[in-house]
């Protein structure tokens, strides 16, 4: 199955061929050859795992290509959006899904488009309706484009999405209610494109922060209960040892109309996910704005990254303002130093990126963008090093006037507690870094609140 889903029809009939290959000529023989291939068993054997050996390198290789294609595209795809495009730049049109309120699919046309929500690099996305239940029951559909690497990804997604669904049953069910899922009849085809059905979620955290946020932040205790969630999806993705690598407001979506103890919010966009045992090689598999310094450096990485990109998500839905906006990988590691601390070592020499950004002896190599110079700026990046601006301390100075009548002295120990679960997940070491089940446990989750 593996082999068909990466390489099509054909070519997962010509790499099962290349292991049965053998064997089959040997049963083609009939009993004249049984004794001969009694003496070369063992080299057959050995054949037959070297090429074994090679189909899963060369499976490996097939979906590394894949991440790579994945990150590469949404990468373009942020750029040209914060440069006041669509983001889309010259994509072809006619590859993607067009439809007008009204159209029917589905293999008893029981699918109505009701609007259209959006269109991304990789997909157009509409809200439908089940027209064989009253009132019908709603979804948000993703059409993917037909694309043959962009459908591939796309398959790779659902395969993602059945692994979550089993595995969150197994290790963590209440973590696991969090996380998207497929839904109604998970996916179909439709004019060729490969379409995916989810619930349908109108609102997500960075909507959220321009319509609710007043100008700046949520407030304390609606931020306490939606980040709360998401922890425990955070936690039961660590349990499945699955990386998400896309965690940021965007993908965090608000389910509206529920009351507690359901759901409240879903971790959303798995385009991007992998198991932990499956490494990208480069320095951009995250957003940048939420990417975790070991990605940066080159560094073995695995679920922690995505506790860097919650440190940061909260740091906004709290504040509404993002913590770190260097535009190149060198500039956000200045400012993590700034508000982090000195690096550990490790992130200075044993990095594959490592040499790109400090001198080996302790020196941060900062590139600074209007350095007359052109030549990088050496900045003290020891261990022991103190930040500037402690994540504390810019969380007080944003956040100094209580809202919503809450009491200054409350609201004082709220943003202190919030501080330490900020402070927690921003840790430059992986290894000191909060884990879910960890932060969970912090005074600023209190249930008695």
């Amino acid at each position: 199955m593996a082999a068909a889903a990466l390489f099509g029809p054909k070519g997962a009939k010509r790499a099962a061929a290349s292991l049965e290959g053998a064997g089959a000529e040997a049963a083609s023989d009939g009993p004249a050859a049984a004794a001969g291939s009694a003496a070369e068993g063992g080299q057959k054997r050995r054949l037959d795992l070297a090429d074994l050996s090679a189909l899963t390198r060369s499976i490996a290789e097939e979906r590394s290509k894949l991440r790579l294609f994945v990150i590469k595209q949404k990468e373009d795809f942020d750029q040209k959006k914060a440069a006041g495009g669509d983001g889309l730049g010259g994509t072809d049109e006619n590859e993607y899904f067009s439809a007008v309120p009204g159209d029917e699919f589905g293999p008893s046309r029981q699918f109505r488009v009701e609007a259209g929500i959006g269109r991304g690099v990789f997909s157009s996305v509409f809200s439908c309706r089940d027209t064989r239940d009253s009132p019908g029951k709603e979804y948000a559909v993703k059409f993917i484009r037909r694309n043959t690497m962009m459908r591939r990804a796309a398959e790779k997604e659902v395969e993602m999405y059945r692994k979550l669904a089993k595995g969150g049953e197994k290790d963590d069910p209440e973590g696991a209610r969090f996380l998207i899922s497929l839904a109604g009849c998970g996916t179909l085809e439709h004019q060729g494109h490969l379409c995916m059905f989810f619930e349908l979620l109108k609102c997500d955290m960075r909507y959220a922060l321009q319509r609710y946020g007043q100008g700046g932040g949520l407030p304390l205790p609606a931020l306490m209960q939606y980040t709360r969630q998401v922890f425990l999806g955070l936690r039961a993705l660590r349990k499945m040892k699955v990386v998400h690598a896309d965690l940021k407001p965007d993908n965090i979506f608000v389910v509206l109309r529920r009351l507690p103890p359901d759901p409240q919010v879903r971790i959303c966009d798995f385009g991007s996910a992998m198991d932990t045992s499956e490494q990208v090689k480069t320095s951009y598999a995250q957003p940048r704005y939420y990417r975790a310094p070991e990605i940066m450096c080159g560094l073995p990485y695995d679920t922690q990254i995505d506790l860097w990109s919650a440190g940061a998500t909260v740091f906004e839905l709290a504040t509404g303002r993002i913590l770190f906006t260097g535009t190149t990988n060198n500039q956000m590691l200045k400012q993590f130093l700034d508000v982090c601390g000195g690096c550990p070592k490790k992130m200075q020499t044993d990095g594959e990126a490592s040499k790109k950004h400090f001198d080996g002896k302790g020196g941060f190599l900062h590139r600074d963008k209007d350095s007359m110079s052109g030549q990088p700026i050496v900045l003290n990046c020891s261990e022991t090093l103190k930040p500037h601006r402690s994540v504390l301390g810019l969380l007080q100075t944003t956040l100094a006037t209580p809202r919503d009548g809450m009491e200054a002295s409350v609201h004082e120990a709220w943003v202190k507690q919030l501080a330490d679960l900020v402070g927690g997940c921003l840790q430059l070491d992986d290894t000191t870094r909060l884990q879910p089940a960890e932060a969970l446990e912090l005074p600023f989750f209190k249930k008695d609140r």
